[in-house]
């Protein structure tokens, strides 16, 4: 399963949900601001790291990942 982290009125957000039901992949979307503190600085760490500054995060296997990795 794939957990998706996003931000309210996410454009981007909203097309890698529809991306993942197309490809048939199993999801979790999150709102980023409702995470512990504790996730949210693991999210952003985990995130520079990648080089990925903008929402939405896409998370599999604790990796955070692109769309095309998937």
């Amino acid at each position: 399963m794939v957990r998706v982290i996003g931000q309210l009125g996410c454009v981007n957000c909203e097309i890698i949900k529809q991306t993942l039901k197309k490809k048939g992949i199993k999801f979790s979307y999150e709102i980023f601001s409702e995470l512990s503190e504790d996730e949210q600085l693991n999210f952003k760490e985990l995130a520079l790291e990648k080089g990925l500054l903008k929402m939405p995060l896409i998370i599999k296997d604790n990796e955070i990942m692109t769309i095309s990795e998937l």
